[in-house]
């Protein structure tokens, strides 16, 4: 077989440090074009492999890291029709950790998608280990088996060989990232630290495969003890994407950090002249063939040290350089990447062109992390750093730098060529750059720098903004924000984030069924609340049906009865004791729509307010991920003291909270629909107590600021079915208001 090997990729790789910025580019780019011809290679010719074993658990962490850099959706798209055929579930043995190595990129599409289907399955089999823990030593050698009726076989087993710490560890970490539930942390920390204890070598700074290679039973020809290639770069690969996760304050941190470096330093000091390690770390002499898959794990670990400053470049780039133009030699004219031992063939003769699929994943990653530091050389950035004190977890945290803050560090930058990385990991983060969402001030150039991040209390996470970048080329926003006029619908105004969506009336309803300007009209200034079942965009579908009273639609449904009250979040002015409100409103104006939030203007038709003509605005804005959206309410009248409401039907509502400044309300859905919606209005700044008149909960917002917090669900969405779930998402919000993360 005739394998490609460019030169000048070659010479540029061990070039390292000394390339030009523009040189660096260049191998940034030529480091992504062979990623993706090994992947579609891959893509082009599928394994025989289960598609849930651990081989694919390997490669679909090779894709996801591809996916993360690239707009094609390709790749992403392969992993996620695997889980969805699957339902999200893992393979058959129910403690073995090489079963539920998929579950980690189950986990990352989550954090993509914030479908809690794609990690239901994962963590109640987490739930079901942590109540049922094995009892049996972790060098006990225990296989389970597989049922061919799909029976999930729970013989109890733990991480007694050393490549399970890539399989297992990573899965729990990110559950624990997800849940901010410190129990996957503990667990995974727990048994790292047994098995680390069982089979590292600490003067060697390697682990044994199993108890069956201790070296008073084995030993290798030249008298080394036996350290296999690939189940260390497992190991390697598996302390990088604990390390991501863990965060940096961690009482634990140090001790993976101190092993993570170990083992790289012992990987440099032991690196065959060529590059690429052998199946046999001390005695390559016997094993003559490089081997790919442990070359790949291992330089995935150096690059990823030097990124975080973990390593130094000098004590670590030379070897890793090495080992890439070694890899990239590797990669055959067509895509294929050869080298890899296949499983169970003998580490000495395998034949030179085997691939397998776990090489790819492990290819992948490596180059991700290669690509990120040339990137990085070659155009300008900046560190941000986001500090989270505050007493509660902040899942979907709105990162929001000011554009002269950006400018300060990246003189020049421009809003179409900016791009948000991620600090721990060679992934792009979507992001917006927004002028004036909040319309405190037209005249002033407010202009941001959006992205979004969750933030565990206490942690601080590090971003890359990177300038001079050809978004287009970036991966695009999975969910995103929406904000748009509806003609096609009696002059409706929608807007949606990933969770909930919700319209206004406008204009054309004012002459529905008789109704005149200034008359109540049949719907008026009330606010319609959708409920979602898509964490994709689904108002323009719901349109275009028009049957969205339907609970067959799947994706969402309106089942919410607005009346002439006002809705989820409709306002009044309240005068001489009475809520008047608008009509419906008259004009519009879209400040933005983009994928981090959406903002826009409502203007509504004046009304009588004792005699003076009354006219109100109010800029709504909408973040995604969150259950509520923000309005502030304004006025050129001065004296107007504006209220914020939500409907509430004390005969039909199953429950109701409420307090200083909010309410929530959970009740049935109309037209006896099987299913229960629940609102609830927090009013910023507010300390009074919520007025029930009629079919209406009323809240007085402050004079000064006019802001209140509005926001829904669905008993038939994704999120909460029951009131008491609805009532603590309503309590961390308003939590969640009262805190405020560090940018800086």
């Amino acid at each position: 077989m005739k394998f490609r090997t460019t030169l000048t990729m070659v010479a540029c790789a061990l070039a390292g440090t000394c390339a030009t910025a523009q040189d660096s580019l260049k191998q940034a780019q030529d480091t992504l074009a062979v990623m993706t011809r090994v992947a579609d290679w891959q893509l082009a010719n599928p394994s025989k492999h289960n598609p849930l074993d651990w081989t694919h658990g390997a490669l679909y962490a090779g894709y996801m890291a591809l996916g993360g850099l690239v707009k094609d959706t390709r790749y992403r798209d392969a992993v996620l029709a695997v889980g969805k055929d699957a339902k999200w579930d893992n393979w058959l043995k129910f403690y073995h950790a090489d079963d539920y190595c998929v579950g980690q990129s189950y986990a990352e599409l989550y954090m993509l998608y914030r479908d809690p289907d794609f990690i239901a399955p994962t963590k109640a089999q987490f739930d079901f280990i942590l109540s049922n823990p094995a009892d049996v030593h972790v060098g006990e050698i225990r296989y389970g088996r597989r049922s061919s009726d799909g029976t999930k076989d729970k013989t109890p087993m733990r991480w007694w060989w050393c490549d399970a710490l890539f399989m297992a560890p990573p899965v729990w970490a990110k559950l624990y990232d997800i849940t901010d539930d410190a129990k996957y942390l503990d667990f995974m920390i727990q048994e790292w630290k047994a098995t680390s204890e069982f089979l590292y070598d600490k003067e060697e700074h390697l682990y044994y495969r199993d108890k069956n290679y201790f070296p008073d039973l084995k030993k290798e020809a030249n008298g080394k003890k036996i350290f296999w290639g690939r189940g260390n770069g497992w190991v390697m690969g598996g302390l990088v994407r604990v390390l991501q996760v863990m965060p940096a304050h961690h009482p634990e941190r140090p001790f993976f950090v101190t092993q993570f470096q170990q083992m790289c330093r012992k990987m440099i000091a032991i690196q065959p002249a060529d590059g690429a390690w052998r199946a046999s770390l001390l005695d390559p002499d016997s094993y003559p063939n490089p081997e790919a898959s442990s070359t790949g794990f291992i330089t995935y670990a150096l690059a990823w040290g030097i990124n975080q400053g973990l390593l130094t470049k000098e004590e670590a780039e030379p070897a890793m350089r090495r080992a890439w133009a070694q890899l990239v030699s590797f990669v055959a004219d067509d895509g294929k990447l050869t080298h890899v031992q296949p499983i169970g063939a003998d580490p000495k003769t395998f034949p030179l062109d085997a691939t397998e699929v776990y090489g790819i994943g492990a290819f992948l990653m490596a180059g991700s992390e290669i690509y990120r530091m040339d990137l990085l050389r070659a155009l300008p950035h900046a560190t941000f750093t986001v500090t989270h004190r505050d007493d509660v977890f902040f899942p979907h945290f709105p990162a929001i730098i000011d554009w002269d803050d950006v400018l300060e560090k990246l003189p020049g930058a421009k809003p179409e060529t900016i791009a948000v990385m991620d600090g721990t990991s060679a992934r792009w983060l979507t992001t917006q750059v927004a002028k004036d969402p909040f319309g405190f001030d037209e005249d002033d150039d407010d202009t941001a720098l959006l992205f979004q991040t969750d933030l565990h209390v206490g942690q601080t996470r590090t971003f890359i903004v990177v300038s001079g970048v050809d978004t287009n080329a970036l991966p695009q926003p999975v969910r995103r924000t929406t904000a748009r006029f509806v003609p096609e619908r009696m002059d409706d105004f929608a807007w949606e984030n990933d969770r909930t969506a919700y319209r206004a009336y406008g204009p054309a309803l004012w002459t529905v069924d008789g109704a005149k300007p200034g008359k109540p009209a049949v719907t008026g200034s009330g606010i319609d609340a959708w409920g979602k079942n898509d964490r994709l965009p689904v108002v323009d579908r719901m349109y275009k049906e028009k049957n969205y009273h339907s609970p067959d639609l799947g994706y969402g449904i309106d089942c919410y009865k607005v009346g002439t009250g006002p809705g989820c979040g409709g306002p009044a002015i309240l005068h001489d004791g009475k809520y008047i409100q608008p009509i419906t409103f008259d004009k519009w104006t879209v400040r933005e729509t983009g994928p981090i939030c959406a903002s826009f203007t409502l203007d509504y038709a004046p009304v009588d307010v004792g005699g003076k003509q009354v006219a109100i605005s109010r800029h709504f804005v909408i973040f995604l991920g969150m259950d509520f959206y923000m309005v502030r309410t304004v006025s050129n009248t001065p004296g107007i003291t504006f209220t914020c409401g939500v409907s509430h039907r004390p005969v039909d509502a199953a429950s109701v909270a409420k307090g200083e400044g909010w309410i929530a309300v959970w009740e049935p859905a109309q037209d006896n629909l099987p299913f229960f919606n629940g609102v609830a209005l927090i009013a910023g700044h507010s300390e009074d107590e919520p007025v029930i008149q009629g079919d209406a909960a009323w809240i007085t917002l402050d004079k000064l600021f006019g802001l209140a917090f509005v926001g829904s669900c669905w008993s038939g969405g994704k999120d909460y079915k029951t009131a008491a779930e609805w009532f603590a998402a309503v309590e961390r919000f308003r939590k969640l208001l009262d805190t405020s993360p560090e940018i800086k």
